[in-house]
């Protein structure tokens, strides 16, 4: 990897071996940050880890459940141990599950929060700690344009996305000045969760998962899913000093699908 804007910083990211965080943690790595990477998803984990050192940087696995406090702050003791000072922090780590509000169960509440949600704030929190004992920091929360608008089979996910946002605000508010905190706001990203949501949605409009794809796609003005990547470099921004005068906010980067 060659020497880049985070040369000499420690990141921590979470849900790092797939998807949007994926495309994260490759980007930190190019820009020069050492990473300590978590998912839940430990092989997959260790494949992306290889995959970096492999090309010149410097990343530790961190393999942990989000929706436990304890087993995040753990990690993230281990991690300072192994690399120093954490400077950077971003949360990805997330699930969705298609479900009409109707039929929606307190069991699978309970884990949309509890992984989207309450594993967010944790990991934030302690990460805050941190960085407030020392440094300081940026940190970056993944939300979605979900926690704007309403969706009739994903009420979980969208009220734990929208309750990220509002952590987000009201962490701006405990940890500035000498912390600055953003949330990321997606819209329809290229991961394996998309498939997923629209084989749900296709078989209950009796119509292809892919003529699904096509629909939500014509409603992008960018005419297309946007990528890991696209998502992975506004988080770029909102961890560099080109942000430093910016905290509190949710940035839509969708694609323009919605404009508040």
């Amino acid at each position: 990897m060659s020497q880049g804007m985070f040369e000499g910083r420690n990141a921590f990211v979470t849900g790092a071996a797939n998807g949007i965080g994926r495309g994260i943690a490759l980007r930190l790595a190019s820009e020069g940050a050492a990473l300590a990477l978590n998912d839940i998803d430990a092989a997959a984990l260790d494949a992306l880890v290889a995959e970096i050192r492999d090309g010149g940087g410097h990343a530790v696995a961190y393999p942990a459940d989000v929706s436990s406090p304890a087993a995040v702050r753990a990690a993230i003791a281990e991690a300072i141990d192994a690399l120093g000072p954490l400077t950077l922090g971003v949360t990805s780590a997330g699930i969705v599950e298609i479900v009409p509000a109707l039929e929606l169960t307190e069991e699978a509440w309970d884990r949309m929060l509890g992984i989207n949600l309450k594993g967010t704030f944790f990991t934030l929190q302690a990460l805050a700690r941190h960085m407030m004992a020392g440094d300081g920091g940026r940190l970056v929360a993944i939300a979605s344009i979900g926690a704007k608008i309403g969706r009739t089979d994903a009420v979980d996910y969208t009220a734990s996305k929208a309750g990220v946002t509002s952590v987000v605000r009201s962490l701006a508010l405990a940890l500035a000045p000498k912390v600055q905190i953003n949330a990321v706001c997606p819209g329809v990203v290229d991961t394996a969760m998309t498939p997923k949501i629209h084989k749900a949605r296709a078989e209950k409009a009796g119509i292809t998962p892919q003529e699904s794809i096509d629909a939500i796609v014509a409603t992008i003005p960018m005419r297309r899913i946007q990528t890991p990547d696209d998502v992975a470099r506004s988080v770029q921004y909102f961890l560099s000093d080109e942000a430093d005068y910016v905290t509190g906010q949710a940035l839509n980067v969708d694609g323009g699908i919605i404009f508040h």
